[in-house]
């Protein structure tokens, strides 16, 4: 993983790394303060090691869920499936996973992208909402 860029601000800690998105530059981050970690995913497909290295044994990991696991061909080239984000919270070790990012077509699909995500991540996971509050205890 390259670090695109580390900043210090206090005793807050902020990392990125690029993201594979297709043609479309992006970026994940890590966020740490007071012993805690957070790690935003970013549209991203996860090809290659970048987002597992950063969000090692992370807190909690926001990942979208922009696609099902089947269908949307041209999707696939840009964002992560339900078994990608399982493989990479699995691979990171994360403590807490956050579904964010959600679309038309991955609605109606919550149940059978939790047990695909289910069959290698085994901590909680939480399916985002506007203005929700999440404890990182």
């Amino acid at each position: 993983m390259k670090d695109q860029e580390n900043i210090v601000l206090g005793d807050i800690h902020i990392r990125s790394a690029s993201v594979n998105h297709g043609i479309v530059p992006a970026l994940a981050y890590r966020i740490e303060i007071d012993g805690k970690s957070i790690v935003f995913s970013s549209d991203t497909t996860a090809n290659g090691n970048g987002v597992i290295e950063l969000a090692k044994d992370a807190d909690l990991l926001v990942a979208h869920h922009a696609i099902p696991e089947h269908g949307y061909q041209g999707a696939r080239r840009l964002h992560m499936h339900p078994s990608k984000i399982a493989e990479v919270a699995s691979k990171a070790k994360v403590k807490k996973l956050v579904l964010s990012h959600r679309m038309k077509r991955t609605y109606g699909h919550e149940s059978e992208s939790e047990q695909i995500i289910r069959q290698q991540f085994n901590a909680p996971i939480i399916w985002a909402e506007d203005l929700m509050e999440i404890s990182l205890d």
